[in-house]
């Protein structure tokens, strides 16, 4: 099946620093310090509470923190150092997590904990930028290898010892050894009532619904992009147009991409096409 539509990007990617990120954008890979996940794992406490995702505990320090809405991706659009970059990587996915409470939380405070372990992540935590839904708080992306396991939570670890658990459902671990397989098949300079539009087409030939995401950037412009997202089904093709606010000094018939794109393009710099 075949789907299009028009989308508006979602603001430019240039954004003050972030506590607790570190890095520079990657442009489509992620460049943080990779380590083991089976690196000294811990057992997790019986002492802590666990509980759904969505419930709301006061932790020993007096915090108050929930978990909600846990996704599984297998990129994310990260703020790294005062920008955004598309962070993905064979053998990892990410679980996404909106996260609430009365303190601004580090994204290295939240871990996975698999088959009652608790484990070092295989990247670093991040901020994420949510693209294609609302993220209720604040948005973390907690790196996990795609591989499957019995059952899985997050926890909470803000010193390295739990505070809490959440326990994920059975069709978010399920989807831990499934990874969508995204291939942008297409991307072109569109006119779009006299702006410049690009237009993706991408496939997904993988196990599972996924999300494509991109940064569109102005070629003028050092590390800037605007973030592009959207769902693309198990066995579809989708078709997309979106307007880019940024690139919009140039006319629909001089913009044309810096550097043609593949299938694994992620980052793509518009400018005057020569």
């Amino acid at each position: 099946m075949k789907r299009r539509r028009v989308l508006a990007t979602l603001g430019t990617a240039a954004f003050g620093s972030i506590a607790g990120c570190a890095g520079e954008p990657d442009r489509g890979s992620d460049e943080s310090t990779r380590t083991d996940e089976t690196t000294t794992p811990t057992r997790t406490d019986p002492g802590p509470q666990r509980l759904a995702t969505g419930e709301s505990t006061t932790v020993a320090d007096g915090v108050s923190v929930t978990v909600a809405d846990p996704r599984v991706q297998s990129s994310i659009v990260a703020y790294s150092s005062q920008f955004l970059a598309v962070q993905r990587e064979d053998g990892i996915q990410f679980v996404v997590v909106a996260v609430n409470g009365d303190i601004d939380f580090e994204p290295s405070s939240f871990v996975l904990e698999r088959n009652g372990v608790v484990r070092s992540p295989p990247q670093t935590q991040q901020y994420v930028r949510s693209v294609t839904r609302e993220c209720g708080g604040t948005c973390i992306g907690v790196p996990v290898k795609a591989e499957a396991a019995e059952s899985a939570a997050i926890a909470y670890r803000p010193d390295g010892e739990v505070r809490a658990v959440w326990e994920l459902d059975d069709p978010t671990v399920a989807a831990f050894p499934h990874v969508p397989d995204l291939r942008l098949q297409n991307a072109i300079i569109t006119e779009q009532n006299g702006d410049v539009g690009v237009e993706f087409s991408v496939d997904n030939v993988g196990e599972r619904n996924g999300i494509f995401l991109g940064l569109i950037a102005p070629a003028w412009l050092a590390d800037a992009g605007e973030p592009v997202g959207f769902i693309v089904p198990r066995g579809e093709t989708v078709t997309e147009t979106v307007v880019p606010s940024g690139i919009q000094r140039l006319s629909p018939d001089e913009a044309g991409f810096a550097t043609e794109p593949t299938a694994d393009t992620r980052y793509f710099e518009i400018g005057a096409d020569s």
